[in-house]
């Protein structure tokens, strides 16, 4: 990921991160730590558990490479977006709106609301694996006899336990869950190494009789192209993160774009590695008997059930991570339709007597307003601005976790809502939006490096969406 010429002077460590001291009115205290973490922790979902068959269907010299393309395709939209948001400037907090609203600004309304489904989809994902893996708990410790092995009873709780994540205003706030987050992904990983070896037995006498003669399949080093296709959502989708690489450049101490191009180049290596290791491990353990949630095939014992356990913690963790870049563009929307009411009501005012420098200081909150910073005229008095917003993050908080609530609860088929995401969501904000933006913003650079990656970007995007997303329909079959 080295630096794009002839960008070198304007993206040295001094401009512009270093010459902004605050975001927004606050100054940024988070540290590499903090921001490797929580970028890690958005990478390292569900998407785990589902690359052993993921290699089933691509094969494992194929799956590897297509893992190590994604990993650099994925690292390459995170620095564009970061040197989109240095260009945009640090007056205000950066977003994809503000970038967005930069590049074209007629099309922020539908970046903003992509953003904010794709990130709606993941997080109800998360409900749903909550849901699935605790119901093996239960059914491991009282059978299935138990009330507790009810599934809805399981997205309950967990929406619960996501509530008291939901509502931290910084991903900074988050770190300590995210470490944790990462250490149950290490913890899992070192199990199916350890099963892979042999060391323990990892052939469960009830899936032995699901599977016949063997609870391992024939490997593959590759596999036909349709389905090595069939598989490619699920390779995009596993280091989507870039809806948070806003808050890394807002919120990171030490803003140069060294400091954001070191937390980038950790996180995704912290990934792509974990990443490997499991789905080699997953694969050569089963082959292609494999399931699309690798705990499946493992024996029904407490060892496995405490990994399921961890899982469950993993997502929770992950959970506030997707909601809160969601709920940011939410909030982008309704100050825009608020921006758009006091405009109006600003053309129907008489004017008379107030002079320009009024108007313009009026003008200027308002577009405030719409960028997420607070402003005066949100509510008449002392405090009121603090109250209006305030209730707009408490409703929006509430409204995102109570939809994806009643999705989880209607919803049990992962496979289909992860395809759907991966194919449209995943691709458009990991591909799509960072090589477009930066296009637009950078429209003078000529032909330098930088707009070189963007084309890629761009053109991966528009061919691997279609192609995912008539897979994920099912075509092909």
């Amino acid at each position: 990921m080295s630096s794009y010429a002839p960008l070198a002077d304007e993206l040295s460590d001094s401009l512009p991160f270093a010459s902004r001291t605050t975001v927004g009115g606050s100054t940024p205290s988070a540290t590499f730590f903090s921001c490797v973490a929580n970028l890690a922790n958005t990478i390292l979902g569900s998407g785990l558990l589902g690359l052993p068959g993921a290699f089933a269907g691509a094969g494992s010299l194929t799956g590897t490479l297509l893992l190590i393309i994604a990993a650099f395709g994925s690292a390459n939209g995170l620095r564009l977006l970061s040197l989109c948001a240095s260009k945009v400037g640090y007056d205000e907090p950066t977003s994809f709106y503000s970038v967005a609203n930069r590049a074209h600004p007629s099309s922020t309304t539908v970046i903003d609301f992509a953003v904010a489904i794709k990130c709606f989809g993941v997080a109800t994902s998360y409900l749903i694996i909550v849901a699935d893996v605790m119901v093996d708990v239960m059914k491991y410790f009282n059978g299935d006899g138990s009330m507790w092995s009810e599934r809805w009873i399981w997205v309950v709780v967990g929406t619960s336990a996501v509530t008291s994540l939901s509502f931290f205003k910084t991903l900074d706030a988050l770190k300590f869950t995210s470490a944790i987050a990462i250490v149950f992904v290490v913890t899992l990983t070192v199990v199916i190494v350890i099963y892979s070896t042999g060391a323990i037995n990892p052939c469960d006498p009830m899936v032995f009789e699901e599977f016949g003669d063997t609870c391992k399949g024939p490997t593959d080093l590759t596999k036909p192209f349709k389905d090595t296709l069939q598989k490619l959502s699920t390779f995009v989708f596993a280091y989507t993160c870039h809806q948070n690489i806003f808050s890394v450049c807002n919120e990171i101490s030490n803003r140069t774009q060294s400091a954001v191009d070191r937390v980038i180049a950790t996180s995704i290596t912290v990934g792509l590695v974990l990443y490997l290791v499991v789905a080699w491990a997953g694969y050569e353990t089963f082959g292609d008997n494999v399931q699309s949630d690798i705990l499946k095939n493992y024996p029904k014992n407490a060892l496995v059930t405490t990994m399921r356990i961890f899982v469950a913690l993993l997502v929770i963790f992950s959970y506030p991570l997707q909601l809160d870049p969601s709920r940011r563009c939410v909030t982008t929307l309704v100050n825009k339709i608020r921006k758009g009411k006091r405009d109006d009501e600003l053309i129907k005012t008489d004017v008379e007597g107030i002079d320009e420098e009024e108007i313009n200081n009026i003008e200027k909150e308002s577009l405030n307003g719409v960028n997420g910073s607070h402003s005066d005229y949100d509510s008449p008095g002392e405090g009121g601005r603090s109250r209006i917003d305030d209730l707009i993050y408490m409703v929006i908080t509430v409204t995102f976790l109570t939809c994806s609530f009643l999705l989880a609860m209607v919803t049990n088929d992962l496979g289909i809502m992860l395809a759907f995401v991966g194919a449209t969501g995943s691709t458009a904000v990991s591909y799509i939006l960072p090589g477009g933006i930066y296009l637009r913003i950078f429209y003078n650079e000529g032909w330098t490096w930088g707009r070189i990656a963007a084309v890629v970007q761009v053109g991966a995007g528009a061919i691997i969406m279609p192609v995912a997303l008539y897979y994920a329909m099912g075509g092909g079959e």
